[in-house]
């Protein structure tokens, strides 16, 4: 089994001992590292190049929340960059070269963090068609999204999900057939969508879990990602989210250590299913910003560790591809769904050559959004 459990990190030190020496032990199948976006010259580039010369897949997440930086006074958050999708995008990209020019060996670039559902359309959608050619021009490879799926819980008429998933999976393919256009552009610009999905009870395996830890299998089950179509899991773990507001936020107030390292191996065994997973970041390590953070920190736990290390060190076995592109029966679906629009009377191909059957408000804002290139976008 080929390890797919890579950690996320709000700083990193250098100290003997300290937390990079803990990660370079524990061998993650990726590293990202967070930082500010406007300050990519106060990176270690020693540091940085003994965490690489020790094996590790560097990742940066370039952290847009700072209102003294690029953005004016006040816009803050980093979903004002979709308010204007060509600004934004400028924006985005020169930040991004800054920390190329800074150091050249990042080995992916996430753009954006939980802007939320609701800014795809249409300001995230065309912020991606702006961004992505432009990313891959410049050498860079994207992870465009990064939030959860979407959660039709929010509805207090909404069946749980183990005791309804089909109503689930409705649900979240009316949400999303209409971004198969954005989704589209990043696969054909060969970036990735990133996903944030946690446990929200234990133990992992629970049915209940099945819509969070693993809900991209409700996408791919719903049949909304374009064929080829790459995802990495920039967060995972345990946290409330909206499914349990009352739960203690984090994995140490639920688990020992062991148990939490033997779920993480659960985890690593259900990815390995999944070949269009490349990795899976476990939220978090050093995470100095607050107490309500210390909850997640796997820094120091030499279980997590011993976990991640013989993962890694199980070595590489050939892995069935979990993800074949069907659309069976959609235009029924469509039928007795009129809220998202009756199935269009047209097909076409995208820009893998796969057949696809839009309902009509998807093309609508599809063609709005994009006009008629994707569907012939070179790959």
């Amino acid at each position: 089994m080929n390890s797919k459990l890579g950690l996320q990190t709000q700083a990193f030190e250098a100290a003997p001992g300290g937390p990079d020496d803990w990660a370079i032990a524990a061998k993650p199948a990726a590293f990202k590292i967070i930082w500010n976006a406007y300050q990519p010259d106060t990176l270690p580039v020693g540091e940085l190049d003994r965490l690489r010369a020790a094996g590790l897949k560097l990742c940066i997440r370039a952290d847009f929340a700072d209102p003294t930086g690029l953005l004016s006074p006040g816009e803050y958050q980093e979903r004002t960059f979709l308010m204007d999708s060509v600004a934004g995008a400028t924006k985005a990209i020169a930040a991004l070269l800054s920390f190329k020019a800074r150091w050249p060996y990042w080995a992916r670039y996430q753009v954006l963090n939980e802007t939320g559902i609701d800014a795809w359309l249409p300001g995230h959608a065309a912020f991606i068609k702006e961004l992505a050619p432009r990313m891959r021009a410049e050498g860079m490879t994207g992870v465009f999204f990064n939030a959860p799926v979407g959660n039709p819980a929010s509805s207090p008429d909404f069946p749980p999900y183990e005791a309804n998933p089909a109503a689930w999976l409705d649900d979240i393919r009316g949400q999303w057939e209409p971004m198969y256009f954005a989704l589209s552009i990043i696969q054909a610009n060969g970036h990735y969508l990133g996903l944030n999905q946690y446990a929200h009870i234990k133990p992992f395996s629970d049915p209940a879990n099945g819509f969070t830890l693993l809900r991209h299998r409700l996408l791919t089950e719903a049949g909304v990602f374009p064929a080829g179509l790459r995802l990495v899991i920039g967060e995972t773990g345990l946290d409330r989210g909206h499914l349990s507001p009352t739960l203690e936020r984090g994995w140490k107030s639920h688990y020992t250590a062991q148990e939490y390292a033997d779920e993480l191996r659960w985890l690593n065994r259900e990815l390995a299913k999944d070949a269009y997973v490349d990795t899976a970041e476990i939220f978090g390590s050093f995470l100095p910003y607050g107490e309500v953070w210390q909850g997640f920190d796997v820094v120091g736990i030499p279980e997590v560790q011993a976990a991640l290390r013989e993962l890694a060190e199980e070595g590489e076995t050939p892995v069935a591809n979990g993800f074949t592109f069907e659309r069976p029966g959609f235009a029924d679906y469509a039928d007795a769904h009129p809220e998202i629009g009756k199935a269009a009377g047209t097909q076409r191909y995208d820009g893998d050559g796969n057949l696809r059957q839009l309902t009509e408000q998807g093309e609508l804002i599809g063609l709005k959004a994009f006009g008629w290139k994707v569907l012939f976008f070179a790959g």
